[in-house]
């Protein structure tokens, strides 16, 4: 058994934003990213880059699993609360699996954030060492495809813990696979 630190603290399901209030202080996160010491939390000795190929999803949304509340409604995600059927009402969850035109358009939408991310890493910002969930953009600005605060600031401090590894070894990461997981909940 091992432990996994998240950085991440979303809003409740209710979209109620007191949770954020114990986000991380910055100078946690730059060392939670830098420090040799927290790399067994991490599972990752270096953040790495994201390695998404053209047209790949930022996340597993809509794409490896489904979420279905207590009530028997369907989402796309666990964090992306976007009503996609009722188990009640189905025939078929296979035939809301291929056919549903929510999963059709979250599904592009986790494409359409790799992409921006991989822009944004182009442009030499932090998009690069983003770990993006479109549910928590969605909770916290209304916009799936919104870079929030929380992501902006932890791909920020994996990007400088990054390249100052890379100048104080002049080794590079960029061939070894990207960053350490898609979220596939």
């Amino acid at each position: 058994m091992f432990i996994i630190f998240d950085p991440i603290i979303t809003p409740r399901d209710d979209g109620d934003k007191d949770p954020l209030g114990q986000m991380a202080t910055d100078e946690f996160l730059k060392r939670y990213w830098s420090d040799p010491a927290y790399a067994g939390p991490r599972h990752e000795l270096v953040p790495k880059m994201r390695q998404d190929a053209e047209g790949e999803a930022v996340c597993g949304t809509g794409r490896s699993s489904l979420a279905i509340d207590p009530y028997g409604n369907i989402y796309p995600c666990v964090q992306w609360r976007r009503k996609v059927a009722n188990i009640e009402e189905l025939t078929s969850l296979s035939g809301i699996w291929r056919t549903s035109p929510v999963l059709v358009e979250v599904r592009q939408t986790a494409v359409d954030m790799a992409d921006k991310l991989r822009e944004m890493h182009v442009k030499g910002q932090s998009g690069g060492f983003c770990n993006f969930c479109l549910g928590v953009a969605d909770l916290q600005t209304g916009d799936p495809l919104s870079y929030y605060a929380q992501a902006a600031k932890n791909a920020e401090y994996r990007m400088q813990a990054y390249e100052a590894w890379k100048e104080k070894t002049g080794e590079t990461l960029e061939e070894d696979g990207g960053i350490l997981s898609k979220c596939g909940m």
